[in-house]
């Protein structure tokens, strides 16, 4: 086979590799264009009255609402941090369980960092500088919210009518 041949045929197995592969990019592109026209939810709208500092008022027009909007998956990564440590929720009550919640959540870093990243997940992008003027205060205030919102989770009866 001589040197023009051998060039032809690569080139055509090449050609056909191009095709190909803009096949699996359509394939791909349309279950993304799918997965990006699912309807988003929305923040929830809390009306609180505005605090005296910056902090208070990032965490409560901020803050606030992205708990309340990622509640469901919050209360299912608590459930599954519990089930990983062979903790139940009643060995928890008898303790003081917002307390035995925050120390083992700040002593499980890679949890910790998760469910931060939940709430980071949500800024856009003013929020996420404003997050970052203060962000060690803010992640003590996330996890401490969403401790909060754990044990009431559990705590508080659900009314059934």
């Amino acid at each position: 086979m001589d040197l023009k041949n051998e060039n032809e045929q690569k080139e055509g197995k090449t050609h056909i590799l191009v095709i190909y592969m803009v096949k699996l990019s359509k394939a791909y592109y349309s279950e993304v264009t799918k997965f990006i026209r699912m309807e988003p939810k929305s923040r929830p709208l809390l009306v609180l009255k505005k605090a005296d500092s910056l902090e208070e008022n990032f965490q409560n027009d901020t803050l606030r609402p992205i708990l309340k909007l990622q509640n469901d998956l919050i209360i299912t990564l608590a459930q599954e941090f519990l089930k990983h440590r062979n903790v139940t929720w009643e060995k928890i009550k008898e303790k003081d369980p917002l307390q035995w919640l925050n120390l083992n959540i700040k002593r499980d870093i890679p949890f910790k960092n998760l469910m931060i990243g939940m709430v980071i997940g949500q800024f856009n992008g003013e929020e996420l500088k404003e997050y970052l003027s203060f962000q060690k205060e803010m992640n003590k205030r996330i996890i401490n919210m969403m401790t909060e919102r754990i044990v009431n989770h559990y705590v508080t009866p659900i009314n059934t009518f």
